[in-house]
């Protein structure tokens, strides 16, 4: 069984509420006895976004993608950045499953949105 370390604390997401926004994991993932698990093996990369009552924000879904080894790219379009800048109170989950088992939960947290307009 693997061995998952998540963060301490939930992790926030600030963005600009209509500009493009990415986040990227980076996982290093060891069995029980600290030998790596193959890049190979961690699949169905997935962020959840949710309203504060844990529906499902379809408009603001990013693209989850992998573009290297260990590194895992959420990225959000303008257009669904300005929809989760209509929600006071968005989440946000990562999760994969490693070696056919999970979801398991990564990072999960708040998205706090800034207008366009708020002044620098």
């Amino acid at each position: 069984m693997a061995t998952i370390s998540q963060l301490p604390a939930p992790l926030t997401l600030n963005a600009v509420a209509g500009n493009p926004a990415t986040l990227q994991f980076t996982i290093t993932a060891t069995d029980a006895s600290g030998n790596p698990i193959a890049w190979s093996s961690i699949t169905n990369y997935a962020m959840h976004v949710t309203d504060q009552y844990g529906n499902s924000i379809t408009g603001a879904i990013p693209t989850v993608t992998s573009p290297s080894t260990n590194n895992v790219l959420a990225a959000w379009t303008a257009t669904q950045t300005a929809t989760l800048g209509q929600y006071q109170q968005a989440r946000m989950a990562f999760s994969v499953y490693i070696s056919g088992v999970g979801p398991y939960t990564l990072a999960s947290g708040p998205i706090v949105m800034t207008p366009e307009t708020f002044p620098a």
